[in-house]
């Protein structure tokens, strides 16, 4: 290859990831991180999973009330009943975040107890999630399930914690790869953070490196989430992992760059041929 063509690429490298940058809102992008599924459970009084049976609104929509079928209590006291779930709907242009017929795991607290909703709610007892990320839905009922069984390992972890240190390291460990190929991606998303707290994380497992490369190639995440775990493979020095970002395919150009930036952070800049593929 000539000096000009190798230069031409090297240049048209740098035009792809400044597209990434181009398709981003002309809004300052601000990064939130998720609180972490522990957090999630230690500050909830009730955590449960279950089933949205039916939606009532008040006030013209501003309030919702959820009836929520409970299959499994990880955290609280077993409901009689449906639980009763308090959702402010101030915005129209915001989706709900309890919908009927949706499966659900819900860390929950009492509602608060507002002059406003003393107002518009019929009398009772109700629960209320704090924010968004206190709710893992999906329309079907595997990926919650799944999320599910996970909370409950944390659960269990937290009330009876193993005594032995190396079993603990490995349970824990053991869980952070579960979590990277679940279903739920606030799931996978709880594991890419816990990869950055695990002790001693190098050398990997054949079977921990598949699992995470077979997590880079997932197209079923949101790009935000994909990105994320690039940063943090990248970050952590995962130089086991410089083949499957390498191989990484996506139509998403915020997707593209983000490995990009990872294999140079690993020492692998992307070579003439998978800068001549992109193009």
């Amino acid at each position: 290859m000539t000096p000009l063509r190798r230069a031409a690429l090297a240049a048209a490298a740098c035009a792809v990831a400044s597209l990434a940058a181009a398709a981003a809102p002309a809004a300052p992008r601000i990064e939130t991180t998720p609180p972490r599924l522990h957090e999630l459970l230690r500050g909830a009084r009730t955590v449960v999973v279950g089933r949205v049976s039916q939606v009532t609104e008040y006030d013209s929509g501003r309030v919702a009330v959820a009836e929520l079928s409970v299959a499994r209590v990880i955290k609280g006291d077993a409901a009689a009943g449906p639980l009763r779930v308090v959702e402010l709907r101030s915005l129209a242009s915001v989706p709900p975040v309890l919908s009927r017929g949706e499966h659900v795991v819900a860390f929950l607290g009492p509602a608060a107890r507002t002059s406003y909703l003393r107002q518009v709610l019929p009398p009772g007892d109700y629960l209320q999630a704090p924010g968004r990320e206190a709710v893992l839905s999906a329309s079907a009922e595997e990926p919650v399930r799944e999320a599910g069984a996970v909370v409950e390992r944390l659960a269990a972890a937290s009330r009876e914690p193993e005594p032995d240190p190396a079993k603990r390291r490995a349970a824990a460990r053991a869980l952070v790869f579960d979590e990277l190929q679940a279903r739920h991606p606030a799931v996978v998303e709880d594991g890419v953070a816990a990869l950055a707290a695990l002790p001693d994380l190098e050398p990997l497992s054949d079977d921990e490196r598949s699992r995470l490369a077979a997590a880079i190639a997932r197209d079923d995440l949101p790009v935000r989430l994909r990105e994320r775990l690039l940063e943090q493979v990248a970050a952590l020095g995962l130089e086991d992992m410089i083949g499957p970002l390498a191989a990484l395919r996506s139509d998403d150009p915020a997707v593209v760059a983000a490995s990009w930036r990872a294999l140079r952070r690993l020492g692998a800049a992307p070579d003439e041929r998978q800068i001549a593929r992109e193009l």
